[in-house]
């Protein structure tokens, strides 16, 4: 993932077990965090058949934004902007 946002703003990225709904989440397969300017990668794991993305800017007042499900037999690419208080994420 990009992250593109002010100096000193951080994001998270957590891969969940896929449910029906996303934003029921599931169980934690992984997660990684970086600072605005600095890329964002998680490696799922070859047995994870199904999994799905929540984002979130760390201290921000806007809700986690899920996306997903999806099926681990590809890459996933997305683009975070903005800021603390205001961000979108775009796919790549």
């Amino acid at each position: 993932m990009s992250y593109f946002a002010l100096k000193r703003t951080w994001a998270s990225v957590t891969a969940v077990t896929a449910t029906t709904n996303c934003s029921d989440g599931g169980n934690d397969i992984t997660t990684d965090r970086s600072v605005a300017h600095k890329g964002i990668s998680l490696k799922i794991p070859d047995d994870t058949t199904m999994y799905c993305l929540a984002f979130d800017v760390i201290g921000g007042p806007q809700e986690t934004k899920w996306r997903g499900p999806y099926d681990n037999t590809e890459d996933i690419c997305w683009h975070l902007h903005g800021n603390l208080f205001s961000w979108e994420l775009n796919p790549c």
